[in-house]
């Protein structure tokens, strides 16, 4: 089923105060019916792009989020940043790490949610949040890898040793 884009713009812009009241920054892009989402503090990592996707079924709608990291991929670090996605990736509890013809990095996930009812401000802002802090938290070696850092052979063994992997 097609998204209306007045109807989405008005979902999406319902989530602007209750955003700006902890501190994000945002914009409401009229012609795209997006939501753009800045971290607050200086030094961001990302702009977080919020849109409503067609969904298969009549009573779900699909609320796509990307995350696009700012640093882009050092000349040579491509093929070092494709291995390391997938490996950074298995370890997020949600979403997924890509990287773009442009050699920028995204993370992605998406929240399903009631057609029916208008948007749960609440459990949406939620979703935000946590995904902001792991984006924060997994960014660090995304953007080491970006650097040419580290290899992404010592991704795993780096995300260990900080105890963001659990053997158990």
């Amino acid at each position: 089923m097609p998204i209306d884009r007045a109807y989405a713009f008005i979902e999406l812009s319902a989530l602007h105060e209750p955003l700006s009241e902890i501190g994000y920054r945002v914009e409401v892009d009229d012609p795209s019916a997006t939501l753009r989402i800045e971290r607050p503090g200086a030094g961001a990592e990302s702009t977080l792009n919020i849109g409503l996707e067609p969904s298969p079924a009549d009573d779900i709608r699909l609320v796509s989020c990307d995350a696009v990291y700012r640093y882009e991929t050092a000349e040579g670090a491509v093929a070092e940043v494709t291995a390391a996605l997938p490996i950074i990736t298995r370890h997020m509890p949600v979403g997924h790490l890509a990287l773009d013809l442009d050699g920028r990095v995204h993370a992605r996930w998406t929240i399903a949610t009631d057609s029916r009812q208008s948007l749960d401000d609440e459990h949406i802002i939620t979703s935000i949040v946590m995904f902001d802090l792991l984006q924060q938290h997994f960014g660090d070696y995304v953007e080491e890898v970006c650097n040419g850092d580290i290899p992404a052979a010592l991704v795993e063994q780096l995300m260990r040793q900080a105890g963001d992997i659990d053997d158990g």
